[in-house]
């Protein structure tokens, strides 16, 4: 049955068995039932590296979609795998167990030690079905269907081995039995026990009383009231206790401090009433991590002076106290402790100047966040390296003056930074561009001025900076190429004086933002390379097209393309390289002053459906090209200057009225009431005048010229008799003026004519 690179056959068999029931939507692809096929190998199984036995099956998460109807399982499919140790079967929609088919069949794998039960609908029967698996350590029922008292729970007593239980998620209201008495749980082995959100009361700790070796106990059940004492106090092996999100209230017991074991304890959102001193935890010498994030303090006798045994890695003390009017100083314990590694202090209201010695005392912090107190007075910091600190927070106080560029030196690993609503005033230090692990810088909401140092962006590790509501100068915001990631914030809203936004190549994503529209001075926009997606517009656009102004939202905008250049003051010749875009809808350039032609060039723009070249100074014809235009349902060139036929009326151009021509007076055709063909009479009158003023001219220049030829030679002869005598002269001179004057107006009379008919041809 064996080899060394191999499965057994009869449990690859029996797993092929399995995954008709585990395999809703193909998780289990890798099994098939081919020979040689190593089990091994498929995917959730895991085999004994030596005897290549199978020891673990994580089957969950293999049958489960939202509203499916529950099933019923036969768990002796599991009995082949005799040296199983780890069965995972949670998030599958299991309903129960077939009839005589349940988990006590399992009895026989005495190698199994963790099951994984949770997120099905399991009812309290389950656990007297587990009553002989004694070689259980770990199981997990959380999220199933186990309600009121749990009837069987003493099954569970003979699970000597059993160390961790999750209970959590269920509607369990107790766990003693009314059959046997309201006998308490004896699950005197377990180490870990996880009760959250079920139907318990206050009783709930007297019936643990017994579980003398536990040391994880986590109840969060909105338990309301006094805590009882009674079991709580018995627990002294605890080191881990997890009472947060209930609604205890009053002072801790005094017993409490019998708990010197614990070294995790989270008391968070109760209503507990905490001593300033922290006086019920001074004896707790192991503790490390305190969180009492949203009870009461409470201030105490002043004669209480007790220094604390325990040194602290985790205090959380967030939202503690709940009047906004009460200033407090801070817990006087914390000035003992010198093993902090992240402490919040959060929205308490406490004042005075900033605890920086907070940071100096405790060297190996990491995390410090004073967020939403009521500090004041510069900052300033040790000038002492402080090397692990990577987070701190102190906005949302009232700290004056300058960011201190010390800073920079004293926590150089830092990693983020915020300061936002405070009153810092003057420049960014510009040390802050240098430090390589700064990557999230918060400023906004002070009073900060100058110009954002270019270093800050161009070479520091930044992905989030938030600089808004501040009094900075300058125009040129360029981000290109940064490791900016994720939707585009408010930072840049209503920046009326931001003319260049470069945000290329990032990793934006999401929509974009609504109020690019409040950048009343940005003339360059640069979005190229990133991931946005979904509706890019979400608000209203409207465009004016189709003698009409329209609106356009949502998806019909990826489907819109046109240009608008109405009413402007264009001036020149309209490119014909505008008849390149072939994909445009519309193309308005009406109330204009452009000149020249129409390009012809516009018939290649297949896909317009609105063009508009009204009320400019346009001449010459309309290019009858523009007949191929088929998807062309609205024409405009009124008012321009247009001459000659309009385009034959076929196609679209055959449903074009007289008002899409109309204010150009040399523009002719049907539509417009105007005949283009020439009259008979006028027609004939103009052939006969062309013959008859090209004949008469010609022969007035020859007798013009030849008048002159004789005037060149005889004026040498006469020329001595004009000179002797002076009547003679006079009327010689008197004759060439007549001569020349009949020439001149008998030649532009008949160029005249000429020119005039051939213009009305």
């Amino acid at each position: 049955w064996c080899t060394t690179d191999a499965c057994l056959e009869h449990e690859r068999i029996a797993l092929l068995h399995l995954k008709p029931f585990f395999n809703y939507g193909n998780p289990l692809k890798s099994w098939v039932d081919l020979k040689g096929s190593d089990c091994c190998k498929w995917e959730r199984v895991k085999c004994n590296s030596i005897t290549r036995r199978v020891i673990q099956l994580s089957l969950n998460s293999t049958k489960w979609e939202y509203n499916m109807d529950y099933w019923y399982l036969n768990a002796s499919m599991f009995l082949p795998f005799e040296k199983l140790k780890s069965l995972y079967l949670s998030e599958n929609a299991i309903g129960g167990n077939l009839e005589n088919e349940g988990f006590q069949w399992l009895s026989r794998l005495t190698k199994l030690e963790t099951l994984n039960l949770s997120g099905n609908s399991w009812k309290n029967s389950i656990l007297f079905d587990m009553r002989n698996l004694s070689s259980l350590k770990t199981l997990r029922l959380s999220s199933n269907q186990l309600e009121g008292r749990l009837l069987h729970i003493q099954g569970l007593s003979n699970l000597i081995n059993l160390k961790k239980l999750d209970l959590s998620e269920n509607q369990i209201e107790s766990l003693q039995s009314s059959k046997d008495g309201g006998r308490k749980s004896e699950l005197t082995h377990l180490k870990e026990l996880n009760l959250n959100s079920n139907l318990f009361n206050n009783s709930v700790f007297a019936s643990l009383n017994k579980l003398l070796n536990l040391k994880t106990l986590t109840i969060s059940n909105q338990l309301k009231g006094p805590i009882d004492a009674k079991g709580w106090c018995d627990l002294r092996n605890l080191e881990v206790l997890d009472v947060s999100g209930n609604a205890l209230e009053g002072m801790l017991p005094h017993c409490f401090s019998n708990l010197t074991a614990l070294r995790v304890l989270d008391i968070s959102r109760n209503h507990f009433q905490i001593p300033l001193s922290f006086a019920p935890f001074a004896n707790l010498s192991n503790i490390k991590a305190l969180l009492s994030n949203e009870n009461k303090m409470v201030t105490e006798p002043s004669f209480y002076t007790s220094i604390p045994k325990f040194q602290l890695e985790v205090i959380s003390l967030s939202k503690c106290i709940t009047s906004q009017q009460l200033s407090r100083k801070l817990p006087t314990f914390l000035y003992y402790q010198y093993d902090l590694r992240y402490v919040d202090l959060s929205h308490n209201n406490f004042s005075g100047t900033v605890p920086t010695w907070l940071l100096e005392n405790n060297t190996k912090l990491e995390d410090l966040i004073l967020k939403g107190n009521s500090f004041t007075g510069p900052l300033s910091f040790s000038s002492a390296l402080i090397s692990n600190v990577s987070s701190i927070d102190i906005s949302e106080n009232k700290i004056q003056g300058q960011i201190p560029t010390s800073i920079c030196s004293t926590f150089p690993h830092l990693s983020r930074l915020f300061l936002s609503k405070n009153a810092f005033e003057g420049n960014i230090p510009l040390c802050l561009s240098g430090m390589k692990d700064l990557s999230i810088l918060d400023l906004s909401n002070n009073q900060l001025y100058g110009k954002v140092p270019e270093e800050l962006i161009t070479k520091g590790s930044l992905t989030i900076l938030r600089l808004s509501n501040n009094n900075f100068s300058g125009n040129h915001v360029h981000l290109h190429g940064n490791r900016l990631r994720g939707p585009l914030s408010l930072a840049f809203y209503n920046s009326s004086s931001l003319v260049t936004l470069d945000l290329r190549e990032k990793n934006l994503t999401g929509s974009m933002p609504k109020w690019i529209d409040t950048l009343s001075s940005l003339s360059v926009l640069l979005l190229k390379d990133n991931h946005f997606h979904g509706k890019n517009l979400e608000e209203v656009i409207e465009f004016t097209t189709k003698s009409g102004l329209y609106s356009y939202e949502g998806n019909i905008l990826a489907y819109m393309t046109g240009i608008d250049l109405s009413c402007n003051n264009l001036t020149g010749h309209i490119p014909p390289e505008l008849g390149n875009l072939s994909e445009i809808y519309s193309l308005n350039l009406s109330h204009n002053k452009l000149i020249g032609v129409i390009p012809s060039s516009f018939s290649k723009l297949h896909q317009i459906e609105s063009l508009d070249l009204s009320y400019n100074n346009l001449s010459g014809e309309i290019p009858n090209q523009l007949v191929e235009l088929n998807s062309l349902e609205v024409f405009s060139v009124a008012h321009n200057n247009l001459s000659g036929s309009i385009p034959e009326p076929k196609a679209q151009f055959g449903t074009f009225i007289e008002s899409s021509y109309e204010g150009n007076p040399f523009l002719c055709g049907t539509i417009l009431h105007k005949s283009c063909s020439k009259p008979d009479a006028p027609s004939t009158r103009s052939n006969s005048l062309d013959d008859e003023g090209e004949d008469s001219l010609l022969d007035t220049y020859d007798f013009c010229v030849s008048f002159l030829v004789s005037y060149i030679v005889v004026v040498l002869t006469i020329f001595v008799v004009l000179y002797i005598n002076p009547y003679w002269r006079s009327v010689w001179f008197s004759f060439i003026g007549k001569c020349i004057t009949t020439c001149r107006y008998s030649t532009m009379a008949n160029f005249l004519t000429y020119h005039i008919f051939r213009q009305c041809d």
